[in-house]
């Protein structure tokens, strides 16, 4: 860079000024001059300060003498005149950045994926519904967790547990430890049962099959008889040299898998004699119930002819509880496994909130009835007919003394069954802190990833029903919540939205530790992306929050009817979105009649809310069909009892229907359609005469849907 003649002209003035200075043995100029006693009046190369400067000359005397402060001035600017301009680069550079935004807003949108890849073997429909993602840039991915086969797991099972936790935004629920753990880990607000019964969803959970795979859809058949070959998850680790152990109700009562857990001799040659002494304890729930936990002379008394105890029961005893002898054998457990050689696979299943509610005194007293306020018990607006069936069976409750044998449950007695849960819940709440609390204290947890959830809901009067056993959303999603120890510390106590399904832990789980899966066995699809950035809605996790992202759950109305599949051969399947949950009703070797019967049932909700109450069937409107017809290529692919295609996106006649409100003849029924037909082919007049003849007493509430709205008479 040329200097300006000033500066030049400076220059040589202080070389002539430095000169004499030295001939004459004076102090030399310093280098640098006291900046803040200095203050520029011209800038640097003014005329004014040139020529002063050059006129300058030192007087002779015998004492050396600074230079005046214009001088040194000016010695300060002819030396920033000669350095480079560091400002342009400077200036450059804020240009840039602000043009930064414009430019990326000009680029074309990424379009994320808007379906997730089934399992090779898997029935999920394929990515042939929409185009194929496009490969994500390295950039956009989230991190992974690396497979570590070292890692321990905790399964911890809550059998009926609905979304009655604090975590997940329930004020009246006690549960602090629970809460803690998702503190701690990442919490799924949309996770899904396949099934809302015990057996075929515990099965599901611990095979990654579907119910149409594994084909256990009661409480009686084992997997064993239908997929004798399947690998379950706790064998899959003690197959690959864990210890796999179990305590309390993990498989179903009775039905547990010999094949899953590590024998008993090879516990006591691996040191750990006192643990195979005690494992398997308790697997069962039902024979104590009266004797052990009741505690009370009337729960030891026959009940008119019940099948089981009472529905509820409050005791001031402490001990003596199922679940409170799992978690003793739990902590026992995790004190052995703190000195063994091996990692391990401990699976922890608590009975409660399961029927009956009993807890002991000092779960009921942190719950006051008062509290609690009861849902309208009415059904959805518009409902299948199926579903009004499924919802109206709640013959389990029945079974209990606490229960009306029929018609509705309400008042103080409904509202001692709802403290009564809430009391089990944080009953189990606290068994789950005891666990959590030695894995603590057995320094275990940084090297154990722990996993909490359920095997399906429960309705506590929502549409006047006290059960599971549904296709709706209180009776399928569970709780889920996941805690890695290789998880970064910025996901701790994050919540996602992303759908994700019970099959999907089998494969999740074996990715993060390292193990392959059976081939071809899994329905599910792994979430390990989710663990790690639980909003990341590009690259890997794209699918997971894509708008049709869907999960699958299933329920065979026939499994808890009287007459079984000979009267009500139908099988709901429902497809959970993002903002809808349709149900359909199959017929499976069935004559024309009944297949007509169940497929002319269909329900289209919209749930735009994780955990909404269903309130109205959308299916006989434009945006229900709009639905129905976007997923009928899913419904095709998904199930193999499915209709003809054309029945599928045929859409539903507007009809007559009947409602009958607290029907009493056959002690079962509160609220239900009875019947459901075009006008053409019947008479409601006729129907009603009929069905009093038959026994049905009640109100008879007449529906006639039109394009105006749904006209209400009382006949």
């Amino acid at each position: 860079m040329k200097p300006s003649r000033a500066c030049l002209s400076l220059r040589s003035s202080l070389a002539a000024y430095r000169q004499e200075q030295e001939a004459k043995n004076a102090v030399v100029l310093p280098e640098k001059t006291d900046e803040s006693t200095v203050k520029p009046r011209h800038a640097c190369g003014s005329p004014r300060l040139a020529r002063e400067a050059s006129q300058h000359r030192v007087a002779e005397s015998a004492e050396p003498r600074p230079p005046p402060r214009k001088l040194t001035w000016a010695i300060r600017c002819t030396r920033a005149c000669q350095r480079p301009r560091l400002w342009m680069p400077l200036l450059l550079l804020a240009v840039l950045l602000v043009l930064l935004p414009f430019g990326l807003a000009m680029l074309p949108e990424r379009r994320p994926s808007e379906r997730r890849a089934p399992a090779a073997a898997s029935p999920l429909p394929s990515a042939e519904l929409l185009p194929p993602p496009s490969p994500p840039a390295a950039a956009s991915r989230p991190p992974r967790l690396r497979p570590d086969a070292s890692l321990n797991l905790l399964l911890l099972l809550v059998d009926d547990l609905r979304a009655a936790v604090g975590a997940y935004g329930d004020s009246l629920a006690l549960t602090p430890n629970i809460d803690t753990l998702a503190s701690q880990g990442v919490l799924f607000t949309r996770a899904y049962a396949s099934v809302a019964t015990c057996s075929p969803s515990r099965t599901s959970l611990l095979t990654g099959m579907r119910p149409d795979r594994h084909k256990v859809y009661d409480l009686e058949t084992h997997f064993r008889q239908t997929v004798p070959a399947a690998v379950t998850l706790p064998q899959l680790f003690r197959e690959k040299g864990y210890l796999s152990l179990s305590f309390g109700k993990v498989f179903h009562e009775g039905l547990d898998d010999a094949a899953s857990w590590t024998p008993q001799e090879e516990l006591t040659r691996a040191g750990l004699g006192e643990l195979a002494s005690s494992r398997g304890t308790s697997q069962t729930y039902g024979d104590d119930w009266a004797y052990m936990e009741y505690d009370s002379e009337a729960a030891a008394t026959p009940y008119r002819g019940r099948k089981f105890g009472r529905s509820w029961e409050r005791a001031e005893r402490r001990r003596g509880y199922v679940d409170a002898k799992t978690a003793d054998k739990a902590c026992l457990a995790l004190e052995w496994l703190r000195g063994a050689a091996r990692p391990f696979f401990l699976a922890v299943g608590l009975v409660r909130p399961h029927l009956p509610w009993s807890a002991p005194e000092w779960a009921w007293a942190q719950h006051d009835e008062k509290d609690f306020k009861l849902p309208v018990p009415l059904p959805p607006t518009d409902a299948s007919e199926l579903t009004l069936q499924s919802l109206n069976r709640w013959g389990e409750l029945r079974a209990y003394s606490g229960a009306p044998a029929r018609g509705s449950l309400i008042g103080e007695k409904a509202l001692k069954h709802v403290q009564g849960y809430y009391a089990a819940v944080t009953f189990a709440d606290h068994q789950v802190g005891r666990v959590l609390t030695r894995l603590d204290k057995t320094a275990l947890s940084n090297s154990t990833a722990v996993v909490l959830t359920s095997d399906h809901g429960w309705k506590l009067g929502e549409f006047g029903s006290w059960s599971k056993h549904t296709t709706l959303e209180a009776d399928l999603r569970v709780p889920l919540v996941v805690r890695h120890p290789r998880a970064p510390r910025r996901v701790r106590g994050a919540r996602t939205d992303a759908i994700v399904e019970l099959i999907d832990l089998y494969p999740t789980i074996a990715q993060w530790s390292g193990l392959p899966p059976p081939a071809g066995q899994l329905d599910g699809v792994p979430f390990t992306a989710l663990l790690t950035a639980p909003r990341f809605k590009e690259g890997e996790n794209a699918e997971f929050f894509a708008p049709d992202r869907y999960a699958v759950s299933q329920w065979p109305l026939s499994t808890h009817q009287p007459g079984g599949a000979d009267v009500f051969p139908c099988m709901g399947y429902r497809i959970r979105t993002v903002r809808h949950a349709v149900t359909r009703w199959y017929a499976a070797n069935a004559s024309v009649d009944r297949a007509v019967r169940c497929s002319e049932s269909v329900d289209v909700f919209e749930l735009a809310v994780p955990g909404a109450r269903e309130q109205e069937n959308v299916a006989e409107r434009f945006e229900g069909m709009r639905v129905l017809a976007r997923l009928a290529p899913v419904f095709e692919r998904q199930f193999q009892w499915a209709p003809s295609p054309s029945s599928i996106s045929e859409p539903i006649k507007r009809h007559y229907q009947l409602w009958i409100s607290d029907g009493e003849a056959d002690g079962e029924f509160q609220t239900r359609v009875a019947l459901d037909c075009n006008k053409r082919r019947c008479s409601v007049a006729q129907r009603v005469e009929k069905l009093h003849a038959e026994g049905y007493r009640g109100d008879f509430v007449s529906k006639h849907i039109t394009e105006e709205g749904v006209h209400e008479q009382v006949l």
